[in-house]
């Protein structure tokens, strides 16, 4: 493998040199023809190869992903480098295990103390959509996507920290961090955003029955998560089946944290009310059929741990405008916050 000493930091450090080294191919031309820049920056590169390259895989289209966006200050690019560092590992160490599922093919990862660089196809080239809030999902589409985690939490029951140590609680620490920093009393009540129920106003409260949530995941279902598997995360064949992407808040937690987190977010609420049970179902067959345990609705602590687990797209209500279009929020945090009321869930963490 190149080495990782010194990983580009912004975008004109991604040189056809630089590139060669790393993917190890003689190539004649890098050209970059986009670049998207937010909390992670994608470079879209056309690559051309010398005569004499003889190497069967030789990817012309190419993104380049990670922390590349010259705008950065070094506070906000200290805070981020863990994110960019963690879908790195996610590629190096779990994509291999979890290989059934549909995963974006990665070229090369490589990660210091400064940076995390995915080099990755570039998905446009598959003829692909992206999932998105304004086209609400139905029950088949999500009954693939929900069998796309069922892989992910089969193959790594009952792992965690203990097995890859650089799988620190992120999402913990950086919601329960936002609570304070964005002045929730007066956040919440934005006339641009959604009205949220009163027992969600007081931050205070809030505080509490999340740290307490936080606290009582129940570890018997614990396995590796996605951590952010909001429908914006994912993307859609042409076959009209589910795949996930962005892979930054990787983590392990309870596997009802992926399943209340994807359901709440892709679904208009009254189609998710409908057929919530059947989709846990299916979710409880494909976990078992990839080697998980056999679990069921019948099982009253599973249940407690989906109930508590509408919490966890609590982050989501926390989000800012630079993190989502408002339109893109409203949608979301109205989901959200139904999946917390339908299932009493901060009733249920305040009682444990």
């Amino acid at each position: 493998m190149a080495s990782t000493k010194n990983l580009p930091l912004v975008p004109d450090d991604v040189t056809k040199a630089w590139l060669t080294e790393v993917l190890g191919l003689k190539i004649k031309t890098a050209e970059l023809t986009h670049a998207i820049h937010g909390t992670a920056s994608k470079l879209f590169f056309t690559l051309a190869y010398e005569d004499s390259e003889e190497a069967v895989e030789k990817p012309e289209l190419i993104c380049v992903k990670g922390g590349l966006n010259p705008g950065l200050t070094p506070s906000i690019r200290l805070l981020l480098t863990n994110l960019f560092r963690r879908e790195v590992l996610f590629f190096n160490d779990v994509a291999p295990k979890v290989a059934k599922m549909d995963l974006v093919h990665c070229w090369w990862a490589g990660e210091n103390d400064l940076q995390g660089i995915v080099i990755m196809e570039d998905l446009r080239k598959k003829n692909l959509k992206f999932g998105t809030t304004a086209e609400p999902w139905g029950p088949d589409l999500v009954k693939s996507g929900l069998g796309q985690l069922a892989i992910l939490h089969a193959t790594t029951w009952g792992q965690g920290q203990e097995e890859y140590s650089w799988l620190s609680p992120h999402y913990d620490q950086s919601v329960l961090g936002m609570i304070p920093a964005i002045n929730y009393n007066d956040f919440v009540l934005d006339p641009e955003r959604p009205q949220l129920p009163e027992h969600l106003q007081r931050q205070d409260r809030v505080e509490a029955f999340i740290k307490k949530y936080f606290a009582a995941r129940n570890p018997k279902f614990r396995s590796l998560i996605h951590g952010d598997c909001h429908v914006h995360n994912t993307t859609i064949s042409p076959k009209g089946t589910a795949a996930f992407i962005d892979w930054q808040l990787i983590g392990g937690g309870s596997c009802f944290h992926d399943v209340a987190y994807f359901m709440n977010s892709a679904m208009d609420i009254e189609v998710r009310r409908a057929h919530e049970n059947e989709l846990l179902d299916h979710y409880f067959e494909e976990l078992h059929k990839h080697g998980g345990p056999k679990l069921s609705r019948d099982e009253e602590d599973a249940m407690i741990e989906f109930r508590k687990s509408q919490l966890a797209g609590f982050g989501m209500i926390l989000a800012t405008t630079q993190m989502q279009p408002i339109e893109v929020l409203r949608l979301l945090i109205t989901r959200f916050v139904a999946g917390i009321e339908d299932h009493q869930a901060v009733q249920l963490v305040e009682s444990l």
